[in-house]
């Protein structure tokens, strides 16, 4: 807010034609318009960001998980059938 309050009183007291005035007060008015919106993209790109990286490891801790279950279920299943095959 004290930016845009700066910007204006900047504009008026500056030593330009009014049209010109006008022309930077109308740019600068769209410029602080469009603020909102910049900051809201740069945190939704954040977020995706940490998002991604997130599922990245649980991806990541879910696939070890698995191929560790998956060892033991064999190893399981081997030692069940020497144990049978030993009786």
């Amino acid at each position: 807010m004290g930016f845009a309050i700066g910007v204006a009183l900047a504009v008026v007291f500056a030593p330009a034609a009014g049209e010109e005035t006008r022309s930077q007060l109308k740019r600068k008015a769209r410029e602080l318009a469009k603020y909102p919106e910049r900051k809201a993209e740069e945190k939704v790109e954040e977020a995706a960001a940490r998002t991604q990286e997130k599922a990245g490891e649980i991806g990541s801790r879910v696939g070890k998980e698995v191929a560790e279950a998956a060892v033991k279920a064999v190893t399981d299943e081997v030692l069940r059938k020497d144990n049978q095959q030993s009786a």
